[in-house]
């Protein structure tokens, strides 16, 4: 019995110290994450330095192959927001134009409504009086009547 105790004894001894030389699955998954963290945090710099860059501020330190570089970079971003701008306006006139087109196709119903709406409300005498006299409502030259302001006594007139 004493000699199974002691094999026992032996063999979770040794499995300790075996376990004690490995790293455990939680520490190792810990320190994968402080490398990723690591990466990280050295990308967040590059591109810091990088917007820095953009914006021109520490530049000093650039060598004239980098400003070149810097420079092109800039153009081709301009250029590329130009592009964008252009393409905005384009769809913004589009939409302005078919706008313009509802607009006027509603401008017409409507006058077109008020009209009707006109013809429907003209007085019955109105109605009577164009249709006794043609020329109602339109100016001729030509006037059967005289009309003339004169102002003391009447006189009389001769032709």
């Amino acid at each position: 019995m004493q000699a199974t105790v002691g094999r026992y004894l032996r063999h979770t001894r040794s499995d300790q110290s075996h376990h004690l030389d490995q790293p455990l699955p939680h520490q190792h998954d810990l320190q994968a994450v402080q490398n990723e963290a690591a990466s990280l945090l050295k990308e967040i710099e590059s591109v810091e330095v990088s917007k820095r860059k953009l914006l021109g501020e520490s530049l000093g330190t650039s060598s004239y192959e980098e400003l070149q570089q810097l420079e092109q970079q800039l153009e081709r971003s301009l250029s590329h927001i130009r592009a964008r701008k252009h393409e905005v306006y384009r769809e913004q006139i589009e939409q302005l134009k078919e706008k313009e087109k509802h607009l006027t196709a509603e401008n017409a119903k409507l006058a077109k409504k008020y009209d009707v709406e006109e013809e429907r409300q003209q007085s019955p005498t109105q109605i009577q009086l164009a249709e006794v006299s043609p020329n109602y409502g339109e100016s001729s030259s030509i006037s059967d009547v005289e009309t003339d302001l004169f102002i003391g006594p009447p006189k009389s007139r001769s032709k």
